[in-house]
C-alpha cells in the first residue's frame, strides 16, 4: 500500500500549523477565496479590512484588473503589494527528490506561496484558517 506524501505530512506535521484568520471574523466579511488576504494581513500585521483595501488597490491596476478580490489575488498584484512594502520574492529551495515545503524555508515571519493558495508562516508555523501543511510551496516574499 503507497501512502501519499500529502497524506504522510499531515499526520507527521500536525504541530507545524496554527488556525489563524487574519482577523476575517472581526469584520463583516465572509467566505472562503481570501487566502491572499488574510495572510497579507498576518505578515503586515494589518487590520483585515485595511489588508483587503491596499490589495485592492493593487488588484485593481495589476492583472487582476478591477476584478473582484472576494475571489482571489493573482501573484503578480501579491508580488506589486508586498514589494511596495519593502518584501522581496525568492523561489522555493530546489531538491533533486521532492518539492520544497515550508519547513525548508528561513523560520521568519513570510508569506508563502502554494499552488493556487497563499499562506503567512511565522517562525515555522503555517498560520490558516485549514491545514495547509501538506501543500508545496513555489516561493515567498520576505520582509528585507
Amino acid at each position: 500500500m503507497t501512502i501519499s506524501i500529502q497524506a504522510s505530512l499531515n499526520n507527521i506535521l500536525p504541530d507545524l500549523w496554527q488556525y489563524n484568520d487574519g482577523g476575517r471574523s472581526k469584520t463583516k466579511w465572509r467566505g472562503t477565496a481570501d487566502c491572499g488576504v488574510r495572510a497579507f494581513a498576518i505578515v503586515t500585521d494589518m487590520p483585515y479590512d485595511k489588508a483587503r483595501r491596499y490589495l485592492k488597490g493593487f488588484t485593481n491596476i495589476g492583472k487582476a484588473n478591477n476584478r473582484r478580490i472576494s475571489i482571489g489575488v493573482y501573484k503578480e498584484d501579491m508580488d506589486l503589494a508586498m514589494e511596495s512594502l519593502g518584501w522581496y520574492y525568492l523561489d522555493a529551495p530546489k531538491f533533486a527528490s521532492r518539492k520544497a515545503y515550508h519547513f525548508d524555508i528561513p523560520k521568519i515571519t513570510v508569506l508563502c506561496n502554494m499552488p493556487g493558495h497563499f499562506v503567512a508562516s511565522q517562525h515555522g508555523i503555517l498560520q490558516d484558517t485549514w491545514n495547509s501543511t501538506s501543500r508545496y510551496i513555489i516561493g515567498y516574499w520576505k520582509e528585507l
